[in-house]
């Protein structure tokens, strides 16, 4: 059996001396100088995303073509790839979205032609489980 002579240095004893937290000893990762997004970088910057995107909205092939089918069109036509909720975010901080009506209400009354009436579904006995409202 081997047994270690050597001294084991007293971490906790330097940290103390030196007035250091035991945690900032182990905190030993690199800190980052640059805030970016993790992930694979864009071949793309969002410039030359800007500007293919307004040559092609300049002559489309078809009118109020939505995000998605404009990151086909971009792939297609240009070869640029890019994510589509990138080219969203790109189109919205740019204005060149095209919104979509939100006002849904109509102000008339429906009416129909028939009244209410109930019509028994299958043939057999009336009971209250065989009828609809029609």
């Amino acid at each position: 059996m081997l047994i270690n002579t050597e001294p084991k240095p007293n971490i906790r004893l330097a940290l103390k001396v030196s007035d250091l937290s035991v945690g900032a000893w182990y905190d030993r990762r690199s800190l980052k100088t640059d805030k970016c997004k993790p992930g694979p970088k864009s071949v793309y910057s969002d410039v030359e995303v800007l500007q293919a995107l307004r040559k092609y909205i300049a002559e489309p092939i078809f009118y109020l073509e939505g995000y998605k089918k404009l990151k086909v069109r971009l792939k297609e036509e240009y070869g640029i790839d890019v994510g589509k909720e990138r080219l969203r975010r790109i189109m919205t901080e740019n204005e060149l979205l095209c919104h979509q009506k939100t006002d849904h209400t109509h102000s008339g009354i429906i009416t129909t032609v028939r009244s209410s009436r109930i019509v028994p579904i299958k043939s057999g006995a009336w009971t209250s489980k065989n009828f609809i409202l029609v």
